[in-house]
């Protein structure tokens, strides 16, 4: 476990350019009157744990990062990656994040048997 979580603090910094390479590929924003106050950028590209545990970037991943007018940030991805070699699936809790406008470890990868995953990040200012 002491491993994931070293893991887990380097995989930050990927995480950030993750999201830095899908911005520059030309997000698409909320429009300004969706009524609810949040912006939301979508986009592709994700870099995550595969089944294994490597580190891996996923073009081809989508990704959604809401902001609320509260200032609390949550970023979902979601992709295929190479499955465990178990053949069960994988969990990975208390990762550390960092995403446009802060970093967190409240975070969660779950890669499945097949090897498709989701990926939660969840940034709150205040706590």
């Amino acid at each position: 476990m002491k491993l994931r979580r070293i893991l887990a603090a380097l995989a930050a910094p990927a995480l950030i350019a993750g999201a830095a390479m899908a911005m520059s590929a030309g997000p698409a924003l909320a429009a300004p009157g969706n009524g609810s106050g949040a912006v939301v950028i979508t986009g592709s590209g994700c870099t995550v744990f595969d089944g294994n545990g490597a580190l891996v970037f996923d073009p081809a991943a989508t990704f959604h990062v809401v902001q609320t007018p509260s200032g609390n940030i949550q970023t979902y991805c979601s992709g295929s990656v190479t499955p465990s070699s178990t053949g069960h699936a994988v969990v990975y809790n208390n990762l550390g994040c960092a995403t446009f406008g802060g970093s967190t470890t409240d975070a969660r990868e779950t890669v499945s048997a097949s090897g498709a995953y989701n990926l939660n990040c969840n940034i709150n200012p205040s706590s």
